[in-house]
């Protein structure tokens, strides 16, 4: 149908530039790409406004000059929001998410039970209070090598560890999770796993997700843990994060790494 424009402009016909980028099929790669842009042109900004150097933002992450460049430069394509982000339809509706980190081949695969705002802001696992806490228990009992900070879930996965989500919808809490949309989240979940095409060990990070998926898991073969409760006593900690560390490591560790 077509729209009359005044002045100057000419007539246009057809529909919008979504529909038009998405029959082409690039749509989520020019959104990505945009994403992309806007995010490297607003640190550079803000590295400007305070007299950062590249070299100071590098520093903390521990993150090669050569991929900040990357990242800052706007045009670059190489490195898109993509490997940070993920655009999901849930009820119609595009959600910006955290991308299951999930393939072939891995030992385990920790699940939560949703991602937070603030993970899903840095676009990483676990960037919260309890994620420091998260982090902090994996390295103490052995079960991961070092981590660089702010980017643990990438080292983590190519040390052989997934991560996942039983819920793919960011909110501020889990109890803001409707009951039925867990119930689902049990059957999205076991749908993706199943794509792996193995049987790594999966190990809930909380309990309420554990509770709904661990008898289904189960009964499919899948080895199923979880980890303690970020406020635990100490002592139940380390039985547990022992327990989690011999059945993933198994003889992988020596007992003098034992804390």
């Amino acid at each position: 149908m077509a729209t009359k424009k005044t002045g100057r402009r000419k007539w246009y016909w057809g529909s919008s530039l979504d529909d038009f980028l998405k029959q082409e099929g690039i749509y989520d790669d020019v959104v990505a790409q945009v994403e992309k842009e806007a995010i490297a042109r607003q640190l550079q900004q803000t590295a400007k406004k305070w007299k950062i150097t590249e070299k100071r933002v590098a520093e903390p992450t521990k993150t090669r000059r050569g991929q900040l460049d990357k990242l800052l430069n706007p045009k670059d394509s190489n490195i898109t929001i993509k490997t940070l982000h993920e655009r999901i339809r849930i009820n119609g509706t595009r959600v910006l998410t955290l991308k299951e980190l999930l393939r072939p081949g891995l030992r385990a695969i920790f699940v939560g039970c949703n991602p937070s705002p603030r993970s899903v802001g840095i676009g990483h696992y676990y960037q919260g209070r309890h994620g420091i806490r998260f982090w902090s228990r994996l390295r103490e009992f052995h079960i991961t090598g070092l981590l660089p900070a702010g980017c643990q879930d990438i080292h983590a996965f190519e040390q052989g560890y997934g991560f996942a989500d039983l819920v793919r919808r960011p909110t501020a809490s889990a109890r803001e999770l409707t009951r039925a949309e867990m119930v689902a989240g049990v059957d999205g979940l076991i749908a993706r796993l199943n794509r792996i095409g193995d049987r790594p060990i999966i190990v809930f990070t909380y309990a309420k997700p554990w509770n709904l998926a661990r008898d289904r898991l189960e009964q499919m073969g899948y080895c199923v843990l979880k980890m303690p409760a970020p406020y635990a006593p100490q002592n139940k900690v380390r039985a547990e994060m022992r327990r989690i560390r011999n059945v993933i490591c198994g003889d992988l560790i020596t007992p003098n790494s034992i804390p």
